[in-house]
């Protein structure tokens, strides 16, 4: 069975559960609560109540919750004065930390809403400092960056910051702040907003090319220093410089901060990756290979990294085999503290061709291929000899 309610009825039903409902019923707690007179604001919320249904009915549901509220809140303050003459000293101690909350709620939000938007106080550099200022290794044009602060610290739209070259080495330098480095050397370039104004040493270092070896070797815990230079277009060494160095897989290899002066690598788990070096406009690319300590080569896994220790004195001899299967090796001897003074390998039962280095070889070794190792009898020939046999055996697992 189905009932029908008239509109003046469903909009009773709506004023006892909507949002003049609600209202009224916190309204109506919050004024007993700091002492208001019971009978007064019942009499009042009881009066909104009904104009609110017959506006309801009338107007509709929507226009009726609009009324009610701008009723109510034209309504709160002869509410709070009845509440405070009425009230014990208990509850009007309540109503003025209620108030007092309400303002500093209120002057928190004002101070964030203004604190923004205040007048450029400061300017600062982008990607640079006061001492180093900024450094361009680009022989394209590159865009300067400013911040603009206001007094409190606040960043502001940089929007409307003028560059010009100051002195120094001549740098194109537009208004907007595209630069190009057509030399090297050091220019003062100026920055400025509206009244405020900076100044900074733009060093010009154009990198024409990146050298680097084609792959590093490294045993697991050993660091080593990155193996590139960053040239001018005459060939020269550039050494101030701004760039990334990028590593693919961090859980094999990672880049440590730059220490000295130097980039170091550090090697973390066995296996392949590759690592990128970008200068200026110009990239470098070498891949790296992570070798895991062991006693012998003897029982290698396919796609395995290996290292074994070797010392030698003037007739000592060492070897291995490499397996039993026909497979793609790369063998290499890494450098012990001495790097004059390593020992050297030969492959038998494999077909080789040189590797990136003079001690290094990509072979393929037939069935029982071996690699032997021997003194270099280089120079002082009772000297002993130490380095790490490195052996990748290139099959997928």
């Amino acid at each position: 069975m189905s009932v029908f309610l008239p509109s003046w009825a469903a909009a009773d039903r709506r004023a006892r559960s909507g949002i003049h409902g609600r209202v009224a019923s916190k309204a109506e707690r919050l004024l007993l609560a700091i002492g208001a007179d019971p009978a007064f604001a019942e009499s009042v919320l009881g009066d909104l109540a009904e104009e609110y249904v017959l506006r309801s009915a009338r107007d509709g549901a929507r226009a009726g919750e609009w009324w009610y509220v701008c009723e109510a809140v034209r309504s709160a303050p002869h509410l709070l004065a009845s509440a405070v003459v009425q009230a014990s000293w208990r509850s009007r101690a309540k109503l003025s930390m209620y108030l007092a909350a309400a303002a500093l709620a209120a002057t928190v939000a004002l101070s964030a809403l203004l604190g923004g938007n205040g007048a450029p106080a400061r300017l600062v550099v982008v990607a640079g400092n006061v001492l180093d200022g900024v450094v361009v290794n680009n022989e394209l044009p590159v865009r300067l960056a400013m911040q603009v602060l206001d007094s409190s610290g606040h960043t502001l739209s940089d929007t409307g910051v003028h560059f010009r070259w100051s002195a120094g080495v001549h740098v194109p330098v537009s208004a907007t702040g595209i630069a190009t480095c057509t030399q090297p050397g050091d220019a003062i370039v100026r920055a400025s907003l509206a009244t405020v104004s900076t100044q900074f040493v733009l060093r010009c270092r154009p990198v024409g090319a990146v050298l680097a070896v084609r792959m590093m070797n490294l045993v697991v815990g050993a660091v080593a220093e990155v193996p590139f230079v960053p040239v001018d277009a005459v060939g020269q060494r550039v050494t101030l410089l701004r760039g990334q160095l990028t590593v693919d897989d961090s859980s094999i290899a990672a880049v440590r901060a730059l220490v000295g002066g130097k980039h170091l690598l550090r090697a973390r788990a066995p296996g392949s990756t590759s690592l990128s070096v970008r200068i200026g406009d110009h990239d470098a690319f070498m891949s790296v290979h992570v070798y895991d300590r062991v006693r012998t080569l003897e029982g290698m896994h396919a796609g395995q990294h290996v290292a074994v220790a070797v010392r030698l004195g003037r007739n000592d001899m060492d070897h291995w085999r490499l397996g039993a299967s026909q497979e793609p090796y790369y063998v290499a001897m890494l450098p012990g503290p001495d790097k004059e003074h390593m020992p050297r390998f030969t492959i038998v039962g494999a077909v080789c061709s040189a590797g990136m280095d003079t001690h290094s070889f990509f072979c393929f070794a037939h069935s029982g291929a071996s690699v032997f190792v021997h003194h270099s009898r280089n120079g002082d020939q009772t000297r002993e000899e130490s380095g790490m046999l490195a052996v990748w055996r290139q099959s997928e697992p």
